[in-house]
């Protein structure tokens, strides 16, 4: 049975980026507007409205769909409703032999939140994967939170486990934006990717994320701003990752039938 302990985090090499910035290996650009008229690309930041429930919603949805009674329009009240019940039902068969795959989440990485997410506001989201020839018109994405500066040990473990620090937050494991992040708080990337509309970025009141600070002092103080990307190489850590992590909770399920419907449960009390 999962016993409350911090969730496993996956061991990485010492960040080269971060080893490499000492004296003049430290890069000078610091901000980078792209142009209104450059489509967006794999690793872009997009302002997008999500929730961040919907990732974890996705997360938990697993026994849902292994069920067969997981449907689009699924909330976390709906999905903490039925893992009761399936949990209910659980204990009055505990005599009786069990079915070794009922409980098993479904071996995907990632979910869909079309044609319905969970309402929530502009939020930095990261371009996953692009469209293409048989999935036209959607697009996957990972979502960036603050959780309103809420400490990580104090949010329910299903996030403390999918959650990947942005530098400058700087977790054991974390990875760095092009420029790096200037955000207004503490920033994470919720490792779970799932599909959005393609016209998430293409509507005229969503636009590339951007963050804004105040750079100097007195009568030289400016705004600085600037947009940022996930290089190549960093949106390919995250999405091993987010498929490790995945694979974690998923044997977490395994070995505590309950895991899932305490998740669901902690997630209805959290406001963020």
């Amino acid at each position: 049975m999962y016993d409350g302990r911090p969730p496993i985090r996956l061991q990485m090499p010492a960040c080269m980026i971060c080893l490499s910035r000492t004296g003049k290996n430290h890069p000078a650009k610091k901000t980078i507007l792209f142009s209104r008229s450059e489509p967006a690309k794999l690793g872009d930041i997009y302002a997008i409205q999500q929730s961040v429930h919907t990732p974890i919603k996705y997360a938990l949805c697993g026994y849902l769909k292994s069920a067969g009674k997981w449907s689009v329009g699924t909330t976390l009240s709906s999905i903490h409703t039925s893992l009761a019940v399936r949990s209910a039902k659980r204990r009055r068969k505990a005599s009786k032999p069990a079915d070794s795959d009922a409980n098993l989440v479904p071996p995907s990485s990632h979910y869909s939140a079309r044609p319905q997410s969970l309402s929530g506001k502009d939020r930095p989201c990261i371009i996953a994967t692009m469209p293409s020839v048989e999935t036209e018109d959607v697009m996957g994405i990972f979502v960036m939170a603050t959780y309103d500066d809420t400490p990580l040990q104090e949010m329910p473990a299903i996030y403390r486990h999918f959650s990947l620090a942005v530098y400058p937050n700087e977790e054991p494991s974390h990875v760095h934006t092009m420029p790096e992040w200037h955000g207004k708080g503490i920033q994470w990337v919720i490792a779970v990717r799932y599909t959005v509309p393609r016209e998430s970025t293409s509507t005229g009141n969503i636009s590339r994320w951007c963050n804004e600070w105040y750079q100097g002092t007195g009568n030289k103080q400016r705004v600085q701003r600037s947009h940022h990307r996930f290089e190549t190489t960093t949106l390919s850590y995250l999405r091993r990752t987010a498929e490790e992590k995945m694979e974690q909770w998923q044997e977490m399920c395994r070995r505590d039938p309950e895991l899932a419907t305490r998740m669901a449960d902690a997630c209805e009390v959290i406001s963020i």
